[in-house]
């Protein structure tokens, strides 16, 4: 029996309205607009508009997981938002800008890499998943299986101020192979996004579902039972990706390559 709240509850219900309403809608408003700022040359948001397709594939994956119990049709929509996360990167790594509001490239994509990685991680793409992490960052040396070199990247002790939080912690327990430890920050998590439930209630934990099979790729398993982490559901295979194809990327791929050979400044 998973346990839940009557506040997830309640939001499990308002998602799936949302869902059915307006999950369509949201999706194509963000193709649209990464259509008009490729059309239309406008370099200072294309990373933006990525990052808003990126984001609404991954809600599509995490209600066809959460909802529906769908975890096929789940792995190709984070194949989907993972193709746009790692846009999101090679636009970064070829010397556009990210703006949002008055802000310019404040958002620091390496440190939060787990945001964009999580996706590649579900759909079971590590070439899609090192495209963000690249390899010597914690998350791509958890990918690839290197978990003494991630080891000798982190402090000793997984209650040192220099992991930020509990995700953190759990990449620790994840390098050590600390099933006590992950066990731990994982249920410690989930107390975390529980007590913030009513202001940004979650009824499906899509990080803390990376970080299970990250750690089940290391063999690894998760004993905690809440509605946040349907771990059970996770498939062991690779998304089947045959016809997904990512509104724009073949065009926003061929704006890149001019970057690089000083067609295009900005």
């Amino acid at each position: 029996m998973l346990y839940t709240t009557k506040l997830l509850d309640e939001f499990y219900q308002d998602t799936r309205t949302y869902r059915e309403k307006w999950i369509d809608e949201f999706r194509d408003l963000a193709v649209q607009r990464l259509g008009e700022a490729v059309r239309g040359n406008d370099y200072l948001h294309l990373i933006g508009s990525c990052r808003d397709l990126h984001h609404r594939y991954s809600s599509e994956g995490d209600a066809f997981l959460a909802l529906d119990q769908n975890a096929p049709q789940a792995q190709k929509s984070y194949y989907l938002a993972a193709r746009a996360g790692a846009l999101c990167y090679d636009l970064r790594r070829a010397g556009f800008p990210y703006y949002q509001g008055k802000w310019l490239d404040h958002y620091d994509f390496r440190k939060l890499n787990i945001n964009y990685s999580k996706d590649g991680i579900l759909a079971n793409h590590r070439e899609l998943t090192l495209a963000m992490t690249g390899e010597d960052t914690i998350e791509g040396l958890l990918v690839l299986g290197r978990y003494e070199e991630a080891q000798r990247a982190l402090p000793p002790d997984p209650e040192d101020r220099r992991l930020d939080d509990e995700v953190d912690q759990c990449k620790w327990a994840i390098a050590y192979g600390d099933q006590k430890a992950f066990d731990k920050y994982l249920q410690r998590r989930i107390g975390v996004l529980r007590r913030q439930g009513r202001h940004n209630p979650c009824i499906l934990d899509s990080w803390g579902l990376a970080l299970v099979r990250l750690a089940r790729q290391r063999g690894m398993t998760c004993k905690v039972k809440v509605l946040e982490l349907p771990w059970e559901l996770l498939e062991d295979v690779p998304a089947e990706t045959a016809g997904l194809i990512l509104p724009w990327e073949k065009e926003v791929r061929e704006i890149i390559q001019q970057k690089k050979e000083g067609c295009i400044t900005i």
